[in-house]
Parts: C-alpha cells; structure tokens; sequence
C-alpha cells in the first residue's frame, strides 16, 4: 500500500483513468501474491482484504478519491450473515449512509466500487434511474438513493417522470453492457499482473 501510494503521488502527470487501471493491476497482483502465500484461504475471504486495501490506496492517491474500507467491511459482515437485498439498500440511503449505500449497490449489482459510487454521489442521475429500473428496484429505493445528493424537489419530480417511462429490458440490457464492459476491464488488469508476475520471477 505505501508503496504504490507513493509512487502513484509523485506521478502528478498521470491522468485519473491511468490512476485507476494502475490500482486495478496492483490489486490483481496482490491478490495473486495472497493466493500463492494463503492456499488455504478462501477466495471470497481474499477479494474482501484486497478490495479494503485498494479502497484506502484510491483514497489516498486518487483526485476526490474515498476511503471505503469501514464501509466495505460492515457490509461484507452483514453479508456473511445473510444475503443483501434491495431493503438493505434502501436502509442505509435512508439513513443518509452513503458510504454503505455505495457498497451494497455495488455489491448487488456486480458492478465496481468506482461505478457505484459515480451513480451515489457524482450526479449521474441518468445511470443511477437505468440501473435501478434494471433490477427492479422501487422507485422508493431510487429516490432514496438521489436524495443522497439531492433535494430539489423539480429535479427528483422529473427523475420519478423518467423512471416510470423507462423500459425494464433496455435498462437491463444497459446493464449487461456495464458489466461485460468491467469483465473486459478486469481481464487486461488480470493479464497485466500475470505478465508482472513472470517478469518478476525471471529477474
């Protein structure tokens, strides 16, 4: 973590994406390294430790970047004792708890951590509306989310207006393209840190 906090500071030139695919290939090969250190350990258990640990790397080297690791590990808690569902969700918007929010959303939509996070707290009203009608959450659920960031009552009236209009099956299909869109994205981060991994084992 240090590591690559520091090196990513120093790198003022970098663009965010670049940031971004770079955290991506440290978190493939920290996963790796861990499976090879941890045979035992269960995968899930792995992903959990990455993930927190890339969240505090984002947060640290990241323009706006936030620290979600507490978030992640509540939910991750709760999700070891039960499923999430949608009410999950609608608890912790309701509670004005945008960090968990971000996390659950992610979580049951299998989407990244960045992509959810844009849809709870960067003004993507659009996506948000898609995604939510796409998995056939309440309108409640998704007003809950917006009011996250917004209380204009025109905007959030205009925002049901369009949520009532849209199609269930062209909002899954935009969420189908969002995930193989992260599945493509993974598998070059995946690649990236396998060829780091040989090239280490070379020198």
């Amino acid at each position: 973590d240090e590591a690559l906090q520091i090196l990513l500071g120093q790198r003022v030139d970098l663009p965010e994406g670049h940031e971004r695919q770079l955290v991506e290939i440290a978190k493939e090969t920290a996963r790796r390294r861990l499976a090879e250190a941890l045979p035992e350990a269960a995968a899930p258990a792995l992903d959990q430790a990455v993930e927190r640990s890339a969240t505090r790397v984002e947060a640290a080297v990241l323009p706006n970047g936030r620290d979600y690791s507490e978030a992640l590990r509540a939910v991750q808690a709760l999700a070891g004792e039960r499923p999430l569902d949608e009410a999950d969700l609608a608890g912790f918007a309701a509670a004005g708890r945008a960090d968990e929010a971000v996390c659950v959303l992610a979580r049951l939509v299998q989407l990244a951590l960045a992509t959810a996070e844009r849809m709870v707290r960067t003004g993507e009203n659009d996506l948000l509306l898609v995604v939510g009608k796409g998995q056939g959450w309440s309108w409640a659920t998704v007003k809950a989310l917006l009011r996250l960031r917004e209380t204009d009552p025109e905007v959030l009236r205009r925002a049901a207006e369009t949520y009532e209009g849209l199609s269930c099956t062209t909002a899954q299909r935009v969420v189908h393209f969002l995930k193989v869109r992260e599945a493509s994205q993974r598998q070059a981060a995946e690649a990236a840190a396998q060829r780091q991994q040989i090239r280490a084992k070379r020198s």
